[in-house]
């Protein structure tokens, strides 16, 4: 734990038994990162470890984004089809910046460190979907690639068919680790702010066979405090709903 000694220094003035103290000397860390490692490499591990020490909800800052200085003259839009998927259109300076971004995310202390590229800030710019760039090591890409195949559809007998009524789901805990482009965490409780029968919807999709008649779009708030979309099958037993 690298920076335990900076955290236990920074907490030792609260009375951890109570889960308000918690928060307030996670609140204290917050801000200790926020004027010491601001726009640097130590803030989202730092903030990570002393998340994990508190048992509190992990806070992310946009830090790599800071370390690239931008001109005002980069623009990106990242588009979406169903022919072609994503297609990310740049223009030269913003290819510069890109790959500034790209080298500076590729000194990360931390696994899923990753970047913000907000729809109203630059580069992005336009009719444009944000975008998420994440770095992992390489042993992550294996694991993602078994996690997301769909597994193998038994048929509906060998699927055990919940008697639950979608609208009186309230929560959701993730049983397994979800990709890093989703700010889930396993066995955490996530609030259904809504919930609506899978049509198609272009969200995030977790299939457990062929059919698509039980599942449905939930909205959450992820770790990153923002409104997430995701299709789940009623009947997947590694997701718990709570009703």
């Amino acid at each position: 734990m690298a920076y335990k000694s900076k955290i236990d220094q920074i907490i030792k003035k609260y009375n951890l038994d109570t889960d308000v103290e918690k928060k307030r000397a996670y609140q204290d860390c917050i801000k200790y990162a926020d004027d010491h490692y601001s726009s640097t490499y130590d803030i989202n591990p730092f903030l990570r470890e002393a998340a994990d020490c508190l048992g509190q909800q992990y806070i992310i800052k946009n830090s790599i984004y800071g370390m690239v200085k931008s001109n005002g003259s980069e623009l990106a839009t990242l588009t979406y089809s169903e022919s072609n998927g994503p297609t990310l259109t740049v223009n030269k300076s913003g290819l510069r910046f890109l790959s500034k971004l790209f080298l500076a995310l590729s000194k990360c202390k931390m696994n899923g460190e990753h970047v913000h590229l907000w729809n109203n800030k630059l580069p992005m710019t336009g009719k444009t979907f944000p975008l998420i760039i994440y770095c992992e090591k390489d042993d992550w890409f294996s694991a993602q690639h078994d996690e997301m195949k769909p597994k193998k559809d038994k048929g509906k007998k060998d699927i055990t068919k919940r008697n639950i009524k979608p609208k009186s789901i309230v929560g959701i805990v993730f049983t397994k680790p979800s990709p890093p482009t989703l700010s889930l965490t396993p066995m955490r409780f996530y609030k259904v702010v809504t919930c609506t029968k899978y049509t198609g919807q272009k969200v995030w999709r977790y299939m457990i066979r062929k059919s698509v008649d039980r599942m449905m779009v939930f909205t959450l708030i992820d770790d990153a405090k923002e409104k997430l979309d995701i299709a789940l099958d009623l009947d997947d037993q590694d997701v718990l709903l709570l009703i």
